[in-house]
């Protein structure tokens, strides 16, 4: 009994000299069974574009081509009837006139019509989801938290169930 206790002596006097050298350490690895304490959905925001139609009443300025016409005709019955020049450009010339002034005579009384205009824009829109979970584990009188990943928005577990973990110990 006493070599066994010097044995045990000069082992442990030993090891404890070839710690202060070596940097003795032991790691390892176990499943064990955990009871599930608490549960929290991490969110995460993800974006869409929506094409949304969007309509505005427009005012229009009303062209009335008829007098466009009319002042042409005018223009040219007065272009060509001029002394002077050549009667094809006196012609020409006053229908050019005829038909500016008819254009400001429509668009100088200021009549507007409304047209209805549409445009197809996109819209950004945000919205969250559940991308996981994280899982407060209660192991060995330590709670030790995990994370899984969300299966349609909704956990597979459940508080106060039993699950399996994988627990990793390290000494140095």
């Amino acid at each position: 009994m006493i070599k066994t206790a010097i044995k045990i002596l000069a082992l442990s006097t030993l090891l404890t000299a070839c710690s202060h050298t070596l940097s003795l350490s032991v790691q390892a690895a176990e499943r064990v069974t955990g009871t599930i304490v608490g549960i929290q959905p991490v969110y995460s925001t993800r974006y869409e574009n929506v094409p949304e139609l969007v309509c505005n009443n427009v005012h229009v300025p009303l062209t009335n081509n008829a007098n466009v016409l009319q002042g042409a005709i005018i223009g040219g019955i007065i272009g060509n009837s001029l002394r002077g020049g050549s009667k094809v450009r006196n012609r020409n010339t006053g229908a050019i006139i005829g038909a500016f002034i008819g254009a400001n005579q429509s668009s100088g009384n200021n009549a507007t019509r409304v047209e209805n205009r549409c445009q197809t824009v996109n819209r950004r829109n945000s919205y969250q989801v559940i991308e996981k979970y994280w899982l407060d584990i209660r192991v060995h009188g330590t709670t030790i938290r995990r994370s899984i990943y969300a299966n349609n928005n909704r956990p597979n577990v459940r508080i106060g169930q039993h699950i399996d973990v994988m627990v990793n110990y390290s000494i140095n």
